[in-house]
């Protein structure tokens, strides 16, 4: 903005540009310019320029918005005859429009009345209320010279000291603040004379310059008439004190009191209030408002709630209704359940308007004329409008004309025509539903017991506002505490969802208001078969692409080791799923009818379709509603369905990387539950019977196919829960306790169960045994004729003989067993040798591996080395665990020939696949074994490499991820303890000794409590291998510091251990180069 003598008229914004947002903004200040003024120039000092109200202001008090209003004050501009009366109007015009912008801080109504209204505080600046006796003088003046000021004619004659215009202005305004006590006034006047034609004079006397007024603070400035509103610069002692002024009156106005806002007098008809229960939605609300708009911006409009039923949308919506009744001249409540319950209360709207009800049937059309046509603002609620077709010939006459709130179960608003906007009402967030529950049931300081327990509660009701109401009703009622409603609600689910206590705020109890949904579902054969197969499913997410796998055909492995495509039927899926959802149309159709009763949702997931959920009171309700017979049937549908979807080995017959296999383990733990449900009545043999009415074959049992499901599973160790696995596993025992015929998937079961039941728990004797005891027993039934071992099931037992060579080598020591390991190793081969099953070609890679792990822990580095290139290029499995252990394995090797930059690059090379596609949420909770690995050994070839810095940072983010999981498996706290040593070891390198010693403290201390426990009691203690290492560390330390007597002690009881016992080169760097080290330096100690 450039200041200059071109004129500048109407309000003008000198906050453009400015940072500070329209919304923080809590006073405008509106500068107007006397006689002979300038919008710009009359606030400008001549010799520097200073614009204060821009230049100076803003930055000084930010929460003030400065505008100028600039109106022809002189006379030679369009020879202008203005009065007061016409610049006036032209502030108040501007004010008008200028505050309807978006950014106003209090919109417009009536211009003049609004601002009136909006004005809470006055500075004047040597203004003549009294007139000017230099205006006297101007008068006379004007008729014999033209020159001076040049104001208008009508405005001199006005500042005369005997205008009766003026005089009259000045008692009304006095009258007007007299009314409004609390508008605070600042008046400065002028405390030098003016020099020039009217030379040592003062131009506005201090009588004529004050109000004389309540609430007014009176200033003198030491400035004439012209340049009391122009100041140097920042410094310029009167800036300094009208700054003051502002500044204080903008607080006195942030800080007054607020007038009440009027209300209009509206015409509410609704059938009942927002209960005095309703908590939280401010989201909601707000969204609400934003599309309606505030009382200045009043359009017609259509918008919808939409969500499940007794989610709160009736609330919502007359909660919004009655909150702005002000807004409104009418507020009407119409129920939409169905077209005859619509019309009825349109009846009552017509009474409502007339006072009667009328017999004709056009009054439907009478009342949607009146409301169409009609100035006053109305709001029109459509509740309850499920069947939006019904509601669709009232929105359409009515859409152009005022606001309407339709609330529906169908998700399919966003498609209606005349619908703007919609807003999913989702179900109470957890803090909320917790303040509902406590209120509901009158519970104003609850126990933190009955705290935990509702959190369970809630979360099992899916915080859905109706069950919270019931259930706080109820135990209000009753007298029960939260936890023993909580057993209740377990014990008696049906008796409880279906009570509805005489408290609720509802019409409905939680099974009445879902079974009207429910019961039009049954109605449609397609969506409840569907709905049927869905609730026997973890309800949180079943993917489009699920359920596609669930009727295509899926790769296997067959008995001859060898790749089969399973078609859905060979898995028992029920022929009408398959038809259903290989039917795009129906399948679509069944699906759009769930979604329209907001049964289900569904949200769209980049390059995988759609994925659905089920609120979980549905989920509970759909299977409640059920008899013994149909639950039985339906949830064994649901499992065969999701044994023939479930991936088999997807990282070789589908070249995945586990996440699909990963993403469906939820539902083999609901499946679980499902078997186990005593509603559900199944059984083993009721499994079988799906095939009895089959030709079964040559195929697998429903129970076989299952028991594969759940090994299918990927529960590998390092991967699953523990408590979770070991049902999962107990399930397989059950379902193969009478199959003689799948030696195959027994001997599966026995290779997951050595890792998450003996190698977890560091029982490695106990391993030995179950293989050896597995092995005996097949032999013994080949003899017997009892089983007969194909490719697939010799695969398998490869996989055994490979552990079990594997075990025998870690239960007691790599030089005992080391030879007893190879022959174990090589005891194992393939039908048929020369030809190998693709299957059993995987098996030999696990041979491979095996081996360079026995090299490896014998200390034989470039034989394992081998061993690892070959596994990892020739049979490893991408992805897979497997290749992530023998990455690691083989990076082992290369630090042992110290060789740690061609490690890095190899840890590296396996980590960037198995990190990049995590977020930090996902990589908090990945608990593989093979990822930890990787980095356990990233930061020993970090500290090989003398990069301290970031082995430590590669270290402590590792140990901290260790620390996450609530409770460590014995392999984990040994890579805990490993990576104590890369700790203690990064500090003992960097001459760090102090800190050094604390670390092997917290190893020795580690060892003894943590690992030696349990099965491993024994092998961890004080006179172990490790502790004996950090004994022995310490003791170099002790040296390094000078405190020889301590340190000689602590190494003589060290290495007199250590030369007796077996040497232990599996333990990367600390039984091999780090204690050849700190033995080097004993003997020059000794020489």
């Amino acid at each position: 903005m450039v200041n200059s003598g071109e004129p500048v008229y109407g309000v003008h914004d000198l906050r453009q540009g400015s940072p500070v947002s329209p919304k923080d903004i809590a006073v405008d200040l509106v500068a107007v310019h006397g006689l002979g003024g300038h919008a710009y120039n009359t606030w400008t000092h001549s010799g520097t320029g200073t614009f204060w109200l821009r230049d100076l202001l803003p930055d000084r008090l930010p929460g003030v918005r400065t505008l100028v209003f600039g109106f022809n004050a002189r006379k030679k501009n369009h020879n202008a005859e203005l009065d007061f009366e016409d610049v006036a109007t032209q502030l108040i015009a501007g004010m008008g429009h200028f505050r309807a912008q978006e950014d106003a801080v209090t919109l417009a109504t009536q211009q003049a009345a609004s601002i009136a209204s909006c004005t809470k505080g006055f500075v004047f600046f040597a203004t003549p209320h009294c007139g000017s006796s230099i205006a006297d003088l101007a008068v006379s003046v004007e008729r014999i010279s033209k020159v001076l000021v040049d104001p208008p004619n009508n405005f001199l004659r006005g500042l005369c000291t005997v205008s009766p215009a003026l005089l009259e202005l000045d008692a009304s305004f006095k009258n007007l603040l007299q009314k409004k006590s609390i508008i605070p006034c600042v008046s400065f006047y002028e405390g030098n004379k003016k020099k020039g034609f009217f030379k040592n004079s003062i131009v506005v006397s201090k009588e004529s310059a004050l109000l004389h007024v309540d609430n007014e603070e009176a200033t003198c400035l030491n400035a004439d008439h012209t340049n009391i509103v122009k100041f140097k610069n920042a410094n310029d002692d009167n800036f300094k004190i009208v700054l003051s002024k502002l500044r204080a009156l903008v607080e006195k106005i942030k800080n007054a009191p607020r007038e009440p806002k009027k209300r209009r007098n509206s015409h509410v008809h609704v059938p009942f209030m927002p209960g005095k229960y309703f908590v939280g939605r401010v989201d909601e609300l707000a969204q609400l408002h934003d599309w309606l708009g505030a009382e200045g911006k009043y359009e017609p409009k259509t918008v919808a709630l939409f969500g499940l039923g007794g989610v709160g949308k009736t609330q919502l919506a007359l909660k919004y209704a009655v909150d702005h009744a002000h807004v409104y001249d009418w507020v009407f409540f119409a129920n939409a359940a169905s077209p005859g319950v619509l019309r009825n209360d349109f009846k009552q709207i017509q009474h409502s308007v007339i006072g009667t009800i009328s017999k004709e049937e056009s009054f439907v059309d009478k009342i949607l004329a009146w409301l169409a046509s009609c100035n006053d603002r109305w709001l029109l609620i459509l509740d309850n409008a499920n069947h939006l077709p019904d509601v669709a010939h009232y929105i359409s006459r009515l859409v152009h004309s005022g606001h309407i709130i339709v609330t529906t179960q169908d998700g399919r608003v966003d498609d209606h025509e005349f619908i703007s906007s919609s807003l999913q009402v989702q179900t109470l967030k957890p803090q909320e539903a917790q303040d509902l529950l406590f209120a509901r049931a009158g519970l104003e300081s609850p126990q933190q017991e009955d705290v935990e327990v509702a959190k369970t509660l809630l979360d099992d009701m899916g915080h859905l506002p109706l069950a919270i109401d019931s259930a706080g009703a109820y135990i209000n009622v009753r007298r029960k505490s939260v936890t023993e409603y909580a057993s209740l609600f377990q014990k008696f689910q049906k008796d409880i969802l279906d009570h509805r206590p005489k408290a609720s705020s509802y019409d409905r109890s939680v099974m009445g208001t879902l079974e009207l949904n429910l019961k039009e579902i049954d109605a449609k054969p397609d969506a409840h078969a569907l709905l049927c197969l869905l609730i026997f499913l973890d309800r949180a997410e079943v993917t489009e692409e699920f359920l596609k796998r669930g009727v295509t055909e899926q790769l296997v492995w067959g008995p001859n080791g060898e790749i089969l495509k399973s078609q859905p039927w060979e898995s028992y899926v029920a022929e009408e799923l398959v038809e259903l959802i290989n039917n795009d149309f129906k399948f679509d159709a069944a699906l759009e009818d769930l979604i329209s009763y907001s049964i289900i949702t569904f949200r769209n997931r980049n390059g995988t379709g759609r994925a659905f959920s089920l609120h979980p009171l549905y989920h509970k309700c759909a299977k409640l509603r059920m008899s013994r017979d149909q639950r039985q049937k339906y949830s064994a549908r649901a499992l065969m369905f999701l044994a023939h979807a479930y991936p088999s080995d997807e990282y070789v017959l589908e070249n995945g990387d586990g996440v699909l296999g990963r993403s469906y383990i939820p539902h083999i733990n609901y499946a679980y539950e499902s078997f186990r449900h005593p509603l559900n009545a199944l059984s083993v043999e009721f499994l079988d019977s799906l095939a009895s009415s089959e030709d079964a074959t040559g195929r697998p049992r429903p129970r076989e196919l299952v028991a594969k499901l759940v090994l299918d599973g990927d529960l590998t160790y390092g991967q699953g829960d523990t408590t979770k696995n070991a049902y999962l596993l107990a399930w397989v025992d059950e379902l193969l306790k009478s199959s003689i015929s799948d030696m195959g998937l027994k001997a599966r079961a026995l290779i997951i169960r050595l890792g998450i039941t003996y190698y977890e728990a560091g029982d490695y004797t106990g391993g030995v045994q179950a293989c050896q005891e597995f092995l005996t027993s097949v032999k013994e039934a080949q003899s017997a004729g009892k089983t007969c071992i194909d490719e697939l099931t010799n695969a398998e037992l490869g996989v055994i003989q490979s552990t079990l060579a594997e075990l025998l080598v870690t239960e007691v020591s790599v030089a005992e067993n080391f030879e007893k390991s190879k022959a174990v190793l090589k005891a194992w081969f393939p039908l048929n040798p020369n030809q190998p099953s693709s299957k059993e070609k995987i098996t030999l890679g696990t041979q491979a591996r095996i081996l360079g792990k026995l090299l490896k822990d014998h200390g034989d580095w470039a034989e394992s080395e081998a061993q690892f290139i070959v596994f990892l290029d020739t049979y490893a499995v991408r992805g897979s665990q497997t290749e992530g252990w023998s990455a690691g394995d083989l990076s082992h090797c290369l630090m042992e020939q110290a060789r740690p930059v061609e490690a890095e690059q190899v840890l590296r090379r396996y980590l960037m696949p198995r990190q990049i596609f995590q977020s930090a949420e996902m990589r908090a909770r990945d608990r593989r074994s093979d990822t930890m690995y990787l980095e356990l050994l990233l930061g020993e070839s970090l500290m090989l490499q003398s990069r301290y810095d970031e082995a430590e940072n590669t270290c402590q983010a590792l140990l901290r991820h260790f620390y996450n999981f609530d409770k460590l498996w014995h392999f984990e706290r040994f890579r805990v303890a490993f990576l104590m040593t890369t700790l203690a070891r990064l500090r003992h390198w960097r001459g760090q000794y102090y800190e050094a010693i604390e670390y092997w403290e917290k190893i020795f201390n580690y060892c003894v409590e943590e690992l030696d426990v349990g099965n491993q009691k024994g092998k961890w203690n004080r006179g172990s291998f490790v502790p004996l290492v950090a004994v022995l560390s310490m003791s170099d330390c002790y040296f390094e510091l000078g405190q020889e007597d301590q340190a000689a002690q602590l190494q003589a009881q060290a290495l007199e251990l250590l030369d007796s016992s077996d040497a232990q080169p599996w333990i990367l760097g600390l039984g091999t180069y780090w204690l050849g080290w700190l033995r080097t330096k004993a003997r020059k100690r000794q020489e």
